[in-house]
């Protein structure tokens, strides 16, 4: 896997599972994906996309995207429509269920520039599950509108 924009975590396994908690794991893996969406740069080449699985899916908001390819897709038509779109994450909270190898992030999300000038607050939930080699994918978002967490990011 590839390493985190925005820290040095590694990707949780067996092994490292002991040097950082999970919860701060897939924290990273959102905001980095975020940052990705952000920049434009989230693509098959891009270090987050090992990180999101195959039958990733989109709901809530934006309901009809079922797989990591139609994600792609749907990021890149969103840019060329709204060059102006981003995201500014004020809050999240990350719950993990060890027992059941999942874990969920929520995060509170000024939306700016769909269209061009307009804020929107949003909460996304992103899910995740640990695979059989022990790493954490993010399998899906619901996105809504209005405001949500309250812990600090």
């Amino acid at each position: 896997m590839a390493p985190h924009l925005n820290s040095d975590l590694p990707p949780t396994n067996e092994k490292s599972a002991n040097t950082i908690s999970v919860a701060d794991h897939v924290k990273s893996i959102t905001l980095d994906l975020l940052t990705e969406i952000n920049t434009g740069t989230f693509s098959k080449t891009s270090p987050m996309w090992p990180y999101i699985s195959d039958d990733f899916s989109i709901a809530g908001t934006t309901a009809g995207v079922a797989t990591k390819e139609a994600t792609l897709l749907h990021v890149q038509e969103l840019h060329r429509k709204s060059p102006a779109y981003h995201v500014h994450v004020t809050n999240a909270r990350v719950e993990v269920n060890h027992k059941l190898a999942v874990a969920t992030v929520w995060v509170n999300l000024k939306c700016g520039g769909l269209p061009q000038g307009l804020t929107k607050d949003v909460v996304s939930v992103f899910d995740f599950r640990r695979d059989r080699q022990g790493e954490w994918l993010a399998v899906g978002v619901t996105n809504m509108l209005g405001p949500g967490v309250e812990d600090e990011v």
